[in-house]
């Protein structure tokens, strides 16, 4: 077939032709492809229509060129003669080589030789080159002889060597793998000089787009023009006539005998060099030998020693070319590097995600940022971009997708953003993955969301041909693509729920960081003050750390307070509009934002997305599977729909304890309620979850006091949120009224277990007010006792009492004997609390021959270990050992761990009383162990009081400082005065052996006022050991003195008298005053 081809060559006379005065005739550009009717490749370079060039210096010759419907179809490879020199060309300067344009599609590698002379080389098996002005006498060569190799894909090492940008990087064995490729004929698009921008520099500045054959061609011209003109500066004043590119074969071994009789190892390493590699003429090592050193012994291996001495000059060489091209790149003298917009707002935080980004863009060839709108993936792109730019060589190019709504034009902005066009009739794409197959570049894609299937197929095809492309794509879901790595872009950091805030702590969050830079530009006089500090926290705790609304929040800063806006969002995100004017519209509100994401899904994802809305602090998917519609959803289909949600960025994969849980931003998930009250459908859902969770408190009850305590308390913390909108749900009707007492009810238990009185006791009182659950009924009766039993828990004795009693009337008016067992055990507690030990016994003994009479081993159990606490607080040590042993003995063989902890750290009181301190801390250490795993807030303050007030009764008052201080952390989250009132009387017993007498009395003083606050005096066993406390002080302070510091205490608020406890906490003995 070759054999039939006609061969057209263009020779071009450069001695009058420069690329300044070739003019073509009207042309059409279309692509990197030429062809012989005249369009032209987007080299820049023009393909004379009918074979003519406008300058009178270029001439045609054409040869068999005898049917020319056959020569019109055949592509032309086109690359243009280009100056290799260094530096900027002067435009009256004329090309250094000739080029052959040859009509079969074959491999072009020009020759550097002097002006006039044309030529290119053919690789054949043997390694023979074939000059076509000289050896073809007009007649191409045989068919066997175009053997050209074609351009091989370059190996993992080589690909490697081109991704370095550095030019310090430039090693001997790249240059030498260059020079080895030219000498063979061989491609060297695999070689490591192929990423120098030196040759982009030069292909751009003659207007030739970057292929992988120009950067070939340029850089066996660049590698040529160093060492002829190292050679010309040292040969002189003998540098005259032709270039060393017209030389003879005679001139050439004349030339090198010439060099090597100059006694310049330089001149003659540079010659070796050129002789070995470069020349028209290339000379084997014992021909140079034979011509440089006639007659020497070990000839060839001074040669050798030579051209290595040339490859290393060679390489330093480049390194400069490539220092004075990073110049002129960085001076912008060249081409732009990218389009990436200048910000005028400042960048606020994410500085681990921007070394995330840049860390894997070194592995990763597509990485997409994921997210739901506003959470700042297009500004993270942005800057993670900005910072890429001396990276790439071929720089950094954004492609703005959003605007953009026909799939089609995906390729089409890309092409216009890099400056491709297409070429020949060639789709787009095809055009596109050419023209960039060369280029070291970063591409872009932002706002993929919408157009995801082009940006897909858009990713894939260039990732499959261009080795050296990257693309950073932010979108709402991932591509999908292979090789594709998902960086899922978080909200900023916020405030934590139970942290103490106060201005100076507030302003460390990137979210209250980035409110306080927007709030000044809306408004110059905005001043953040330690008032406005919590609300700040509890802004960005409600904005859920989402930039976007952040922003927006901050843009009301110039007309309203903190904490105005923050009232103004409850429940409503319209406050939340008004951008920036020139912004994207989906940016200037948040409903904007999250609608966009909204409209592109499906109607079975819409349903989906607002039914969902209903939960609040996630969902499992047999959650997700009761609320969406049809009696029997399959759990299979109702995942793959969230999972669905989750790949568009609407819902979020949590990890739990408990296993995956989704949830909802809660910005996203009101956007979704507003959907689902639009729809109609709310009532139908949240009663469908309502029943959900009801069904679930009351499998879990029964269980609680059993081996799988700790699996379901874990289970059902992480339902609390839900436990509450399912209670909240009792407004919607009287049955949903019914349904949430009874929820109430069965949540009792977990809200002791987990020391939640006080949330408990709110749910409570929400419900029991309901006129719908003011009738009489069981599930009445069980709640009034429940909220009884967490009013005990936080020392309110009246409530309890009441509310025990209502409890108790109806279980028995029911005749319903296990309620009634229940209510007595609680109203003993309650009178034991008050001091009213005989009706406690009481109490305790009808709850015990209840139990009895049902079988009821755990609450026998439980009333064994009153009567037992009761003992001890009479100070019966004895009875008290007997009733809590035989109790811990039941609970063990039970399994009920929460109730273990309970009693051991009874046990440990009692050896406390009885001075067995080394058994009381190894009680209450176990006990602390058993509250941790089972997050009893309420059991591990009241452990770790304990250990303190143990550690301070052995001397170790170090000890008792951190127990203490640890207790207090928690005691801040449970408010359970009692526990806040034994404390108190802790560390003024720390006090008191640190012989600050003031300080004690005081804390003394407040305890005191606080117990009769709550109505629970101490136990007698601690009311003796309080009198010899007392008497201690008023041997120190004397009676008046005393007595003034306890009625300090006694008036001080339970926050101040803390705050005096916590100072000598804190304080160290002889730190500070003691007055």
């Amino acid at each position: 077939m070759l054999d039939r081809l006609p061969l057209t060559l263009v020779v071009v006379q450069p001695s009058a032709v420069s690329l300044s005065n070739v003019v073509p005739m009207p042309t059409r550009q279309v692509g990197p492809w030429a062809w012989a009717d005249g369009t032209v490749s987007n080299l820049g370079m023009p393909v004379i229509p009918e074979y003519e060039w406008s300058t009178p210096s270029a001439k045609l010759a054409h040869h068999s060129a005898t049917d020319k419907r056959t020569l019109d179809r055949i592509r032309l490879r086109f690359i243009m003669s280009l100056l290799v020199g260094a530096g900027p060309r002067p435009r009256d300067c004329t090309p250094r080589c000739g080029t052959i344009f040859h009509a079969v599609g074959l491999r072009t590698f020009p020759v550097y030789r002097g002006p006039g002379a044309i030529a290119t080389r053919f690789g054949t098996k043997t390694g023979h080159r074939w000059n076509a002005y000289d050896k073809w006498r007009g007649h191409p060569p045989p068919p066997s002889r175009y053997n050209v190799r074609a351009p091989t894909c370059p190996t993992g090492a080589a690909r490697a060597g081109a991704r370095r940008r550095d030019s310090e990087l430039i090693t001997e064995a790249d240059t030498k793998h260059a020079l080895e490729c030219i000498r063979r004929e061989e491609s060297i698009a695999g070689t490591a000089l192929l990423g120098l921008d030196a040759l982009r520099v030069r292909l751009r500045a003659a207007g030739i787009s970057v292929s992988r054959e120009s950067l070939e061609w340029a850089l066996s011209g660049l590698l040529a023009e160093i060492v002829n003109r190292e050679l010309a500066a040292r040969e002189g004043d003998a540098c005259v006539g032709p270039s060393r590119g017209e030389d003879s074969a005679a001139t050439a071994r004349g030339r090198l005998a010439a060099d090597f009789n100059g006694n310049d190892a330089d001149r003659e390493a540079w010659s070796c060099l050129y002789y070995r590699y470069l020349a028209p003429h290339s000379l084997q090592m014992q021909e140079i030998a034979a011509v440089a050193r006639p007659g020497m012994p070990h000839s060839r291996k001074h040669i050798g020693r030579r051209i290595e001495r040339g490859i290393r000059l060679l390489a330093n060489a480049l390194r400069d070319t490539e220092r004075d091209a990073r110049s002129t790149l960085s001076a912008g003298s060249a081409c732009p590097r990218h389009n990436l917009p200048t910000r005028r707002s400042s960048f606020v935080g994410r500085e681990r995600e921007l070394a995330d980004v840049a860390r894997l863009l070194i592995g990763a060839p597509l990485l997409t940022l994921v997210g739901p709108g506003g959470v700042g993936k297009t500004r993270l792109a942005i800057q993670a971009a900005t910072a890429q730019v001396d990276r790439f060589s071929d720089g950094v190019w954004l492609v703005e997708l959003a605007s953009i709504t026909d799939p089609s034009l995906v390729p089409q902005a890309v092409a216009a953003a890099v400056n491709v066009t297409a070429a020949g009739g060639r789709p787009i794409l095809e055009s596109l993955r050419r023209g960039l197959s060369t280029r070291q570049m970063l591409l872009v894609l932002d706002n993929c969301e919408h157009v995801i299937d082009a940006c897909a197929r858009l990713a894939a095809t260039l990732l499959a041909g261009c080795p050296d492309l990257r693309i950073l794509a932010t979108s709402r879901e991932s591509l999908d693509v292979e090789g594709e790595q998902v960086m899922p872009v978080p909200t900023l950091a916020t405030p934590a729920d139970a942290a103490p805030i106060l201005g100076d702590e507030v302003t460390a969050y990137p979210s209250v960081q980035l409110f306080l830079q927007r709030a000044k530009a809306a408004n110059a006089a905005f001043v953040l003050t330690g008032d406005d500090a919590p609300a700040l926290a509890a802004l960005c705790q409600r904005l859920d750390g989402l930039p976007l609304a952040i922003e927006l929040a901050a843009a009301r800063a110039g007309t309203m307070s903190i904490r105005e806006i923050l009232d103004r969002l409850d429940g409503s995100l319209d406050l939340l509009s008004g951008g920036r004017r020139p912004a994207d519209p989906r940016q200037q509100t948040l409903y904007g934002a999250i609608q966009w994401s909204y409209d592109l899904l499906s109607e079975a994802e819409r349903i989906a997305f607002q039914r969902l809305s209903v939960f609040r602090g996630g969902w499992t998917p047999e959650a997700a599977a009761a609320v969406l519609p049809g009696e029997d959803a399959d759990p299979g289909s109702v995942l793959a729909l969230i999972l669905q949600l989750v790949s568009k960025s609407l819902v979020t994969r949590v990890a739990a304890a408990s296993g995956v849980r989704y949830a909802m931003l809660e910005t996203i998930r009101q956007h979704a309620s507003a959907k689902l009250r639009a729809s109609g459908d709310a009532g139908d859902a949240r009663r469908r979850h309502q029943a959900f969770f009801l069904k679930l408190a009351a499998e879990s009850e029964p269980l609680l006091d059993g081996p799988r305590q700790a699996e379901l308390c874990a289970g059902l913390a992480a339902e609390g949120d839900n436990f509450g909108a399912a209670i909240e749900a009792a407004h919607l009707d009287d049955a949903a009224a019914a349904a949430a007492l009874r929820l109430v009810g069965h949540l009792a238990r977990f809200w002791q277990l987990r020391g939640r009185p006080g949330e408990g006791r709110h749910w409570f009182a929400a419900v029991l007010e309901l006129p719908a659950n003011a009738a009489p009924s069981l599930a009445r009766a069980k709640a009034l006792v429940g909220a009884g039993e967490l009013a005990y828990e936080q020392g309110d004795s009246t409530a309890a009492t009441r509310l025990v009693d209502d409890g108790l009337a109806i279980y028995a008016a029911a005749d319903d004997r296990p309620g009634v067992a229940a209510a007595q055990r609680t109203r003993g507690k309650v009178a034991d609390a008050m001091g009213d030990y005989t009706g406690a016994t009481r109490w305790y003994e009808e709850a015990l021959a209840g139990y009895t009479s049902l079988g009821d081993d755990w609450g026998i159990a439980a009333s064994l270990n009153n009567l037992g606490l009761l003992a001890l607080r009479q100070g019966d040590t004895v009875r008290a050992h007997d009733h809590l042993s035989a109790s811990l003995d039941r609970f063990r063989r039970l399994d009920d761990r929460w109730a273990v902890g309970v009693t051991v750290s009874n046990l440990g009181d009692i050896a406390e009383t009885r001075g067995e301190f080394a058994a009381a801390r190894e009680l209450f250490a176990e006990s602390l162990v058993i509250a941790r795993d089972l997050d009893d807030r309420d059991g591990v303050a009241y452990a770790l009081t304990s250990l303190g007030n143990v550690a301070c009764r052995t001397g170790d008052t170090v000890a008792a400082r951190a127990l203490l201080g640890e207790s207090l952390v928690v005691l801040r989250e449970v408010e359970t005065a009692p526990g806040i009132a034994e404390w108190l009387e802790a560390c003024a017993a720390l006090a008191l052996a640190e012989h600050d007498a003031q300080r004690a009395a005081r804390l003394f003083g407040a305890a005191a006022a606080l117990r009769d606050d709550i109505d629970a005096p101490l136990a007698p066993k601690d009311q003796a050991a309080r009198s010899r406390a007392l008497e201690s002080l008023r041997a120190e302070l004397g009676e008046a003195q005393l007595a003034a510091a306890i009625d300090i205490g006694r008036a001080m608020t339970r926050a101040a008298a803390v705050s005096a406890a916590l100072a000598a906490v804190a304080e160290r003995p002889g730190d500070g005053s003691r007055g």
